[in-house]
């Protein structure tokens, strides 16, 4: 069975490779003239945020801690961290308390850009491939590309679902080799609350930020 750790490492390396999107094609899957346009937009999307990784990446004046920084501002900006975090916690928000949920979303953000962008500065020019993009029901774009590590040769497959937002797209999953980023995420947060309950994820959490929890500004959004 593949750890949460491998699986994370795999996510970095096709957040990583996602700086050479920009110059691979996308066939567009079984798209009708209804849906094209989505797929282009979504593209378009995915090309944007490649643009902003190979700015980061390649930007000589950065050191590794801005460089983290700016790759936290790419997260925040591109992905929808908010839907993630409701994705995560799933049906334990149902028996933890208003000012506990509220916890747990004061330290997410936090703890995904942490978790994530200080693995980015180790960018070792993954090479990407696009094979297709095509709609997903009736709100989704999956966008599925082959990354491969130009040292070893290893390839494996990365499926990006983004979803629009209004007027903009923001990535809500990834899957590695079939394997869900937030379903893997929501298993692992399920397993510390049957060990330890809601306040020892939040414990947890507040560990691995270093952050304090607030238990007083829970949103309308975050409860949607």
């Amino acid at each position: 069975m593949t750890s949460a750790r491998n699986i994370y490492s795999l996510f970095v390396s096709a957040l990583s490779g996602l700086v050479l999107l920009s110059h691979a094609g996308i066939t567009q899957a079984h798209a009708t003239p209804s849906n094209a346009a989505l797929v282009d937009e979504a593209r378009a999307f995915i090309e944007t945020l490649s643009a902003d990784a190979i700015g980061v990446l390649e930007d000589g004046s950065l050191n590794d801690e801005a460089r983290e920084k700016a790759f936290r501002m790419l997260l925040a900006r591109n992905f929808d961290l908010n839907y993630i975090a409701r994705f995560t916690l799933g049906r334990n928000a149902r028996t933890a308390t208003k000012a506990e949920v509220s916890a747990y979303h004061s330290l997410f953000d936090d703890y995904v850009i942490q978790a994530y962008a200080s693995r980015l500065t180790a960018y070792a020019g993954e090479k990407i491939n696009v094979r297709n993009a095509r709609t997903a029901g009736t709100k989704d774009i999956l966008v599925t590309t082959e990354i491969k590590n130009p040292d070893s040769g290893q390839a494996f497959l990365a499926e990006w679902r983004v979803r629009p937002r209004g007027p903009v797209f923001r990535v809500i999953d990834i899957k590695i080799e079939g394997i869900s980023m937030v379903i893997t995420q929501r298993e692992e947060f399920s397993a510390i609350i049957k060990r330890k309950g809601m306040n020892g994820l939040i414990k947890t959490l507040e560990d691995r930020t270093g952050q304090t929890a607030d238990y007083d500004t829970l949103t309308s959004a975050q409860l949607q």
